[in-house]
């Protein structure tokens, strides 16, 4: 069991795909000290809630669906309006070898 007795890490995440989004959700709620506070699978869902909310840390899925915003795009918007928030990608890309 894991304790702790300070602040909770607020995490919000921006995935296009559900399942994804969902296993993240799961996997943080096993550490007391990280609270999903949004979770979103468009990006102007995200957008819209961070004019009126805060989070420390987004998990971004870098590539997202054809009529959304490109992943460097979005992280300059993202980082020019809320530069403290700190920023973890995620992509379904495989590696190339």
């Amino acid at each position: 069991m894991i304790r702790y007795a300070g602040e909770k890490i607020t995490v919000v995440l921006l995935d296009d795909h559900p399942m994804i989004r969902l296993s993240l959700e799961m996997a943080a709620s096993h550490y007391p000290d990280m609270q999903i506070t949004g979770s979103f699978s468009h990006s102007h869902e995200l957008l819209s809630w961070l004019q009126k909310n805060s989070a420390d840390v987004l998990v971004l899925d870098y590539i997202l669906g054809g009529d959304e915003l490109d992943g460097l795009s979005l992280i300059k918007q993202i980082l020019s309006r809320h530069p403290k928030l700190k920023i973890l990608l995620s992509s379904s890309m495989e590696a190339w070898r």
